[in-house]
């Protein structure tokens, strides 16, 4: 199951991932990360035996089995005894049979150990004097061109080049969740200042390592900002490049945020947590146990850290060391990666009063269509949707479980605008052709185009998919087009008439394409080739070049072996093109 994936700017990764190097300051690291949840568990583990060794002892069941216990202990102690007589005498008969093989001092060394051990007399001694100018002959390898070759082979086999790229997908299977990272790769011809040598003709899409995760991942983000400069936990690897590098934060079910680092292979830890502290003993400076919140504040949110799933993610390119989460606890946060800690806590989907529902755009005026008042509740709604406007670089956009959005400034966060749909969101992606406009999934298979400038009404509604929710929309980086894909198994990809001008124009159906992904999850619009699409839902991943026509998986053969062969079936009735 891939729940989520984000494609990496061209050029984010390292085109030579280093693997995890277990030094002394590794070691320490882990050990104050990873180390105390092993403590707990065998704390734990100690506990739970000790409880159920106490707990047994007390029946007179019990001590009768402890009586015939004993019995058998005697008896057995009384055949050891005859079997010792027993062997008493067969020594006693056969001693000058086996006193000539001095067998007391079989596993003894002669006193004249190296001077009988002269078979090969022409053989150099074995004896190495320190100090001297030759190497130990005995000890030393001499270097071996084919193992210079073999490791040589191995860092060509991981190089990414230049021109490929990198699509990150956090997929679930057989209850083991983990990142993997997916290299496309292209021609050197993508380079090239023709338009007619960019298209790949030959698609290559393989898995270059994977990162098993702790929890079931349900958000996926991107940052080039190290985490942790201020604390303990800075990576010293990404001090000679000014704290730039190539992260992705994942979220699941468990309130933590874990930063991982996409260069390094074979990682047993992240690079940083966000989420509840651990106090530190004042005497030996070492961490203690996470702080627990017991009672009410366990059900709800507080300011410091989230204390239920993280649903939704999201970097600010702008003040890159800032990173916003939306949780099941009713709350966004903004974290300040220097210090790994929340500097901002926002409860933004109170309940509100008198907020219509969106109408679409057009409706006609023989049936209009019903206005929706969104129940009112005393609690908060979950929030389940968060985004930094690009073009207001302190300003969040939201969305809850209360079928509404809002818009907010930080700084102010009272003021919020807020819009109500006709579902709960699922996924938003900003248009590039208007800063002001956001394009909005829900629940009932619609995608709605906001314009935040005006809440009255949105700019269009577009029943997308049938039967099920629109999972996901992704805008291409020129904003003429956008990408949605649905519980109805397909991928649809609509253009916009007039994007140029606002993208204010009706979108229509461009290409259609049922999968055979199972239901539909999460879409993206790889950043550094037009026209290529990746998709995630139940049954794996691919993507989709609508150059060629091409559909590519990464370990097809795998696939193969499941039954499952990659095939899709197209809709050539509802492709426009």
């Amino acid at each position: 199951m891939i729940t989520a994936l984000r494609w990496l700017p061209r050029g984010a990764m390292s085109q030579s991932p280093r693997r995890a190097e277990l030094d002394h300051a590794e070691v320490e690291r882990i050990k104050e990360i990873a180390g105390l949840e092993i403590a707990e568990g065998t704390e734990a583990a100690a506990e739970a035996a000790a409880a159920s060794s106490n707990g047994g002892g007390g029946d007179d069941a019990d001590d009768e089995d402890g009586n015939w216990s004993d019995n058998d202990d005697d008896n057995d102690d009384d055949e050891d005894d005859e079997d010792e007589d027993a062997m008493d005498v067969d020594g006693a008969a056969g001693g000058d049979e086996l006193a000539e093989y001095n067998m007391d001092d079989y596993d003894g060394e002669p006193d004249s150990a190296i001077e009988t051990v002269n078979l090969f007399s022409n053989i150099k001694d074995l004896t190495y004097t320190p100090g001297t100018a030759t190497a130990d002959p005995y000890l030393t390898l001499a270097a071996d061109d084919d193992d210079d070759s073999d490791a040589s082979d191995d860092d060509e086999a991981m190089a990414i080049a230049a021109y490929d790229s990198v699509l990150v997908v956090a997929s679930t299977a057989d209850e083991i969740s983990q990142l993997e990272f997916q290299v496309l790769e292209g021609e050197p011809s993508d380079h090239s200042d023709d338009d007619d040598d960019h298209v790949v003709d030959a698609h290559n899409l393989y898995t270059h390592h994977d990162v098993m995760l702790p929890t079931f991942p349900l958000a996926l983000e991107y940052l080039d900002y190290a985490p942790g400069s201020a604390t303990p936990f800075a990576s010293a690897a990404h001090t000679e490049t000014g704290g730039k590098g190539a992260f992705l934060a994942v979220a699941g079910f468990h309130p933590d945020i874990e930063i991982w680092d996409a260069d390094v292979i074979d990682a047993m830890v992240p690079v940083a947590v966000l989420g509840a502290p651990r106090e530190r003993d004042p005497v030996t400076g070492k961490l203690g146990k996470k702080k627990k919140i017991t009672g009410a504040k366990a059900r709800g949110p507080i300011d410091d850290w989230h204390t239920d799933a993280v649903l939704a993610l999201s970097w600010n390119p702008t003040h890159r060391n800032m990173l916003a989460s939306a949780s099941a606890d009713t709350s966004v946060k903004i974290w300040d990666l220097d210090h790994l800690k929340a500097v901002r806590s926002f409860v933004p989907h109170t309940p509100l009063v008198n907020i219509n529902a969106a109408v679409p755009a057009g409706a006609g005026k023989k049936k209009p269509l019903k206005k929706k008042t969104p129940t009112v509740s005393s609690t908060p709604a979950k929030v389940c949707l968060v985004s930094w406007s690009p073009a207001a670089p302190t300003c969040l956009l939201t969305g809850g479980h209360d079928a509404t959005v809002r818009f907010f400034d930080t700084r102010a966060a009272d003021s919020a605008v807020a819009m109500s749909l006709t579902a709960d969101p699922e996924s938003c992606a900003w248009n590039p052709a208007a800063e002001s406009q956001v394009y909005v999934s829900t629940e009932d298979g619609h995608v709605v185009l906001l314009d935040l400038r005006n809440t009255t009404a949105p700019v269009w509604t577009l029943a997308a998919h049938s039967g099920g929710a629109c999972s996901s929309v992704s805008v291409t980086p020129l904003g003429s087009s956008f990408a949605t894909v649905g519980a109805d198994k397909t991928v649809k990809v609509w253009g916009v008439d007039g994007a140029s001008s606002g993208g204010v124009g009706k979108p229509g159906l461009r290409h259609s394409r049922q999968l055979t992904l199972g239901p539909l999850f999460s879409c993206a619009w790889c950043p550094d080739r037009e026209g290529v699409l990746a998709v995630g839902g139940a049954k794996g991943s691919a993507v989709i070049d609508l150059n060629t026509n091409a559909v590519v998986r990464a370990n097809a053969w795998k696939a193969k072996e499941a039954g499952d062969s990659g095939s899709e079936d197209e809709d050539d009735e509802e492709d426009d093109e």
